[in-house]
């Protein structure tokens, strides 16, 4: 399971590296599943007081993440797929966190879902974002 995975890594490096424990709870060891941990972590990058708070995107990115099987399978496949074929990618926990290519295609893929449900809107202005924030058209 790539979450428990996942965990373990962050668990390996906060002891290597106990500064970023704060970090890395925040970021992933607080959340109860990889889906809360993805929409935290995206939420606030993309989140800004001036446009939409990360809590009120938190909420829409995980609703998605949650309602939506196939794209749970994808962030998985994404992942794993990071690990196992990038050279410079040593742990699907550093994709997770640092890769801005990954976050903006999990984040694209909530904009489509807002997107075919009727709320065009909200995609767009995550559309937005993700390319303002993450410099990715996608």
């Amino acid at each position: 399971e790539v979450w428990a995975e996942l965990r373990e890594e962050a668990r390996a490096d906060v002891e290597g590296e106990p500064v970023l424990r704060t970090y890395y709870h925040h970021a992933v060891l607080s959340h109860a599943c990889l889906e809360g941990a993805l929409a935290a972590h995206v939420a606030a990058k993309l989140g800004s007081p001036n446009h939409v708070p990360a809590d009120a995107l938190f909420e829409i990115l995980l609703d998605a993440f949650l309602a939506d099987p196939e794209i749970q399978l994808a962030v998985r496949a994404d992942l794993r797929a990071a690990r196992d074929r990038d050279p410079a990618c040593s742990s699907i926990l550093h994709c997770l966190l640092h890769y801005k290519g990954f976050q903006a295609l999990q984040a694209h893929r909530v904009a489509h879902r807002l997107w075919t449900s009727g709320r065009r809107v909200m995609a767009l202005f995550l559309q937005s974002r993700v390319s303002e924030v993450f410099a990715v058209d996608i």
